[in-house]
């Protein structure tokens, strides 16, 4: 059986598929390129044709491992202890006298935690009892020297060093006496304000029912969320009243006996100015000494207006008008028109002006005479 050029290029092409797969298995060895073996034009006829299989490059797998690290820092902040106030107690508290306010608090982590405490003592009229928010927002409102008084106390370095202050009113006379400290390593301890009130801090009987003073404490901690607060309710406040003359003497003027209704000459206006400060309702009252003498020769103060021999009269009224004076004796006496004056709400006080018109009897001997008549601010 002969071949044919068809069979025998058929075959070849078979051998070389066959090839190809061969050079692909020589991919697997170290030598990366693997050349076709092929014959000559002129050799075809007589031989099997092989053709070349494809060029492979062998190229190496490479695998690599890689690692990336970020690293990321937490914290968190373990709250401390709350703090509590345990107890309150204020002394009795009178105008221009230091009233001690003591306040006792808790905190196991020390009371180095304690950062600061503010005070608001609040007049309360007929025992009213405003909540302590009330109290909190009538702290930041208008002051009041007569009816509010706001205190602060602000850790210092070293907390020895630590003290109250006057936050409002910004005027009068308000103040801090002193202030005492716990130590600051313990966890409980006494904070002490001893505070000292205005002339005009409010009158309070305290106690229910009547008007009285409320005092709310806050006192704040490291975590400047927690903070605990206490209220003393219906305390007293003791009365307080001044009262000052000007000027402190007066004259008047050279008269002549069996005279009424001689005005006071000296100062020109008739009246000497009564200037009291008092933080309860009040009166105004008038006496005068029973004896007016020169040193040799007494005249007796009448009480009736019809001066004698040797005998005097004194009238007051609160202005330079005669007609509706007063007859002054030796027994304290309202000056009409002040019996219940207001209490004061300023340090300044109320000015009355007082006028005095003197009539004189018989008098036996020429001479400068001298008595006193003192005007009194009387709280009932």
């Amino acid at each position: 059986m002969g071949y044919t050029e068809k069979t025998i290029t058929s075959l070849g092409l078979i051998i070389a598929g066959i090839l190809g797969i061969v050079v692909a298995i020589f991919v697997l060895s170290p030598t990366p390129t693997v050349s076709a073996l092929a014959l000559t034009p002129g050799e075809l006829g007589a031989q099997w044709v092989f053709v070349s299989g494809p060029e492979v490059h062998a190229t190496p797998s490479l695998t690599l491992n890689v690692t990336g690290a970020g690293a990321v820092t937490a914290n968190f902040r373990v709250s401390g202890d709350d703090t509590n106030i345990t107890a309150l107690a204020l002394g009795a508290m009178t105008s221009q006298v230091s009233s001690s306010l003591t306040i006792s608090v808790q905190d196991n982590d020390t009371m180095d935690d304690t950062q600061s405490i503010r005070v608001i003592l609040l007049f309360d009229p007929s025992d009213a009892d405003p909540s302590e928010g009330a109290i909190t927002a009538a702290a930041t409102g208008a002051e009041a020297v007569d009816t509010k008084a706001v205190f602060t106390w602000t850790k210092g370095s070293p907390f020895s060093s630590s003290s109250f202050a006057l936050t409002s009113p910004t005027t009068g006379s308000w103040s801090v006496f002193s202030t005492i400290n716990p130590t600051s390593s313990a966890t409980s301890g006494d904070f002490a304000l001893n505070l000292v009130p205005s002339p005009v801090a409010a009158f309070a009987a305290g106690g229910v029912g009547a008007d009285g003073g409320d005092v709310l404490v806050e006192v704040t901690d490291s975590t400047t969320t927690d903070t605990d607060s206490s209220s003393l309710r219906d305390q007293a406040m003791g009365a307080f009243a001044q009262i000052s003359v000007n000027p402190a003497t007066v004259s008047f003027g050279t008269l002549t006996s069996n005279s009424n209704d001689n005005p006071i000459t000296d100062p020109g206006s008739g009246t000497f100015d009564a200037t009291s400060v008092s933080n309860q309702v009040h009166a105004l009252t008038i006496q005068a000494t029973t004896t007016w003498s020169n040193g040799a020769t007494d005249l007796t103060l009448g009480q009736d207006g019809n001066p004698g021999v040797n005998q005097i009269s004194l009238k007051a009224d609160d202005d330079a008008t005669v007609a509706d004076a007063q007859f002054v004796t030796s027994t304290a006496a309202d000056i009409t028109g002040h019996s219940t004056d207001s209490r004061d709400t300023s340090e300044t006080g109320t000015v009355t002006p007082i006028g005095l018109f003197l009539d004189l009897g018989t008098i036996s001997a020429g001479s400068d005479f001298e008595g006193t008549f003192t005007i009194i601010v009387d709280g009932g």
